[in-house]
């Protein structure tokens, strides 16, 4: 079971709002305390999505509101279309944390993984995690989150 704690997701031009998801074992952590991805053994490559009646929310407040790429809705998407084919399941489902998304939302899915399988034609060189010495503008108000700036993974076991 993995358990993480983010912002809602953005999107870019031509997507839909998702995250992306690799599950990897034998990784190496970089000095920053991010996983450097191309260092470990890659199981699984997959996105998480939102229904679009939330993405409808969430999008026109703060500085979702403010950007200039064009948000492809989900049936539009061709990568959920491809997460989805043949009865598997893309979508989060989610829940209020209060009386509105402002309060934070929750989102689960379970996902079942071959971990024999592995990934090897690629090379996916992207580190991820959290840069302590980043300094940003945005203030946590910006965003829809419970607790902005934690690091954003854990395992729970």
């Amino acid at each position: 079971m993995v358990e993480f704690k983010s912002i809602y997701p953005g999107y870019y031009t031509g997507r839909a709002v998702h995250i992306h998801l690799m599950v990897q074992t034998n990784y190496s952590v970089a000095t920053n305390g991010s996983i450097i991805s191309h260092a470990g053994s890659l199981h699984h490559i997959g996105q998480l999505f939102f229904e679009d009646l939330l993405n409808d929310k969430i999008v026109t407040q703060g500085v979702y509101a403010n950007t200039t790429y064009s948000r492809r809705y989900n049936a539009e998407d061709p990568a959920l279309i491809d997460e989805n084919a043949d009865g598997y399941n893309a979508f989060a489902s989610t829940e209020l944390l209060g009386e509105s998304e402002a309060d934070g939302i929750l989102a689960y899915i379970s996902k079942l993984l071959n971990i024999i399988q592995l990934h090897t034609d690629a090379n996916f060189s992207i580190a991820i995690g959290v840069d302590p010495t980043f300094v940003s503008s945005i203030t946590s108000t910006d965003y829809m989150t419970l607790n902005p700036g934690e690091p954003s993974a854990s395992i729970v076991t």
